[in-house]
């Protein structure tokens, strides 16, 4: 939730710098292997890229001035499926309500 908001911050605050030449670099790393996600077990980051593997595409898309910055294809893949599969959710839980008022 966090991350969503972080972004949704980013977004809006992009919309009042852009006429200052101000740029907003959103990143979306993916999965990563820190010391601090072991505190979450079911994020099975094991797997998940360690943050200086990331880092120099990060660099290259602030120093180019990227709105979004992926730092590889699973960070991507994230990024869409976090847009996809909640507005599926929210489909299929409109359509229940539906049906029960029915």
């Amino acid at each position: 939730a966090s991350k969503a908001g972080l972004d949704g911050f980013a977004h809006a605050l992009e919309s009042y710098l852009v006429t200052k030449k101000i740029s907003v670099t959103r990143v979306y790393p993916g999965p990563m292997n820190t010391a601090h996600s072991k505190y979450y077990p079911g994020a099975q980051t094991e797997g998940g890229r360690f943050p200086e593997q990331s880092v120099p595409a990060i660099v290259r898309g602030i120093e180019g001035r990227k709105r979004k910055v992926f730092p590889d294809p699973i960070s991507k893949l994230y990024r869409l499926l976090s847009m996809v599969i909640p507005k599926m959710l929210c489909r299929k839980i409109a359509k229940v309500y539906k049906d029960r008022m029915a």
